[in-house]
């Protein structure tokens, strides 16, 4: 009996690392990338390329962010298969053809956007080649969530690689070969996505049924459109630091800044997996009921995986940044290097961002997706108002702390509007422990700045997590009332 709750608490753990490894594929050309992009691409090209991909991410929510966080929900409450197709059908139908709408209305204002953001017609291309990786990285995304919602790990990872290799092969035929720069970074993501959603029609044609009508249409479409709504105001708490960055300063520091919110991206890769494991899981769990104790071991997880992400990523990276190819030059460009500054700020904003969809659970099973709407709404407020203030102040780090303090603030909201309602059993004991460990662990890899001891404490870490891991177990998994 025991070996079964233990089987059934860390299957939650086994669908995120999964889930986690197809994301690092699936994102992996921007990763593996990122030494290359430094030496072909200039600070102030990456500044406007970044601002154009905060648009392609506004863009993308508009349609996606919405349909598919509503589509784990209704597609796991049907209770047939021809109630399943109708979701499929539905939700996928108004995500395809609202990304084709939107991506035509880019392509053919492509460059009066060019205008507006540099003062000529010179990232035309660019743009248009973003509108049509942002039509075919519909299809992708609604096939992967179906897969997601269906807990079918190996066709997310399949789906993730296929894309991943295709993309990083073609970004460097077209980068490096062909020397196209930012053109051959889009044309190669936007590639990737044609060719990949080619595997992938034979999966979406059996389940779409185009009727006049579907069953439960205006019900999907009223909890999706504040999620929509929603996701267009995570995406200004993302982006408009940037934009204000560049008000302030220039495309360069815009570019710097970047930079390193990309590297920082591991961390949303593992919230990503995160919440693609977690959202179904936990509906699922709540409708089961006796899931208290379950969840709180989720969220030592949770927080044992995050804090050791922000260790490992605080620690290495500026070690990693540094490396000499030969006695004149260096895996990164040094020029980049000013944006090292906000690293762990956004680390730890991420983090904070994964435990928003932690909290998340009470909304989706009451299906009052306006309380996403407010938590959102209340990120973005303080985020701009923050970034309004400090960016003046202190440049790139006011930029950073202005971050960390709006993803903050809507896990406080989504906390208190649930806690009397989701009833969550924490191991407060393993959660203060953890914390404190990867601080003391933090702070003294920063202070030596040493490869050696920066492995040195994330085994540490690591350790420390065994210690917990190992206490529970002696006590026979059960949890202790002071915990």
């Amino acid at each position: 009996m025991l070996e079964a709750k233990i089987n059934k608490s860390t299957s939650i753990v086994k669908n995120t690392v999964v889930y986690a490894a197809a994301n690092i594929f699936l994102r992996g050309a921007g990763f593996f990338l990122l030494p290359l992009l430094t030496h072909y691409i200039s600070r102030e090209d990456y500044g406007y390329y970044s601002m154009l991909s905060a648009g392609y991410i506004f863009s993308v929510s508009l349609f996606q962010g919405g349909i598919l966080g509503a589509f784990s929900k209704f597609f796991i409450e049907a209770k047939t298969e021809t109630h399943k197709k109708e979701v499929f059908s539905f939700l996928g139908l108004w995500l395809i053809s609202g990304s084709a709408l939107m991506g035509l209305l880019c392509f053919f204002c492509a460059p009066i956007i060019s205008v507006w953001l540099r003062g000529d017609k010179s990232f035309d291309i660019v743009i248009k080649l973003l509108s049509v990786s942002f039509f075919y990285e519909g299809l992708f995304a609604l096939v992967q969530q179906l897969s997601k919602t269906k807990e079918e790990a190996g066709k997310v990872i399949l789906y993730s690689s296929i894309n991943a290799v295709i993309n990083i092969f073609l970004s460097v035929i077209f980068i490096v070969c062909y020397n196209l720069g930012l053109i051959g970074l889009v044309l190669a993501q936007a590639a990737a996505f044609v060719i990949t959603d080619i595997f992938l029609l034979p999966v979406a044609r059996g389940l779409i049924t185009i009727k006049k009508q579907y069953t439960g249409a205006g019900i999907m479409a009223k909890f999706t459109i504040p999620l929509i709504i929603a996701g267009l105001l995570v995406v200004i708490t993302d982006a408009a630091d940037r934009f204000i960055l560049n008000q302030y300063f220039d495309s360069a520091v815009v570019g710097v800044y970047s930079f390193f919110y990309k590297i920082a991206a591991v961390m949303y890769t593992y919230i990503i997996a995160f919440r693609a494991a977690w959202t179904p899981h936990a509906i699922i769990k709540v409708k089961e009921g006796s899931y208290e104790e379950h969840f709180g071991k989720v969220f030592s997880k949770f927080i044992f995986m995050g804090l050791g992400i922000v260790l490992a990523a605080g620690l290495l990276v500026p070690v990693i940044f540094s490396l000499k190819l030969s006695s004149t030059t260096y895996l990164f460009n040094q020029s980049y290097k000013d944006g090292m500054i906000i690293l762990p700020y956004v680390l730890i904003a991420y983090f904070f961002n994964g435990m928003i969809y932690f909290y998340s659970i009470y909304p989706y099973i009451r299906g009052k997706s306006s309380y996403f709407l407010a938590a959102d709404l209340i990120s973005a407020s303080v985020n701009i108002a923050l970034n309004l203030l400090l960016i003046p102040l202190y440049g790139l780090k006011g930029a950073g702390l202005a971050t960390l303090i709006s993803y903050f603030a809507p896990v406080g909201y989504l906390y208190f509007l649930s806690r009397d309602k989701i009833h969550i059993i924490y191991r407060k004991a393993d959660i203060w422990f953890l914390t404190i460990s990867a601080v003391l662990l933090f702070a003294a890899g920063t202070l030596a700045n040493n490869l050696i001891v920066s492995i040195l404490c994330i085994v540490l870490y690591g350790g420390a997590g065994f210690y917990t891991k190992q206490i529970h177990f002696k006590n026979n998994g059960k949890v202790s009332p002071n915990k």
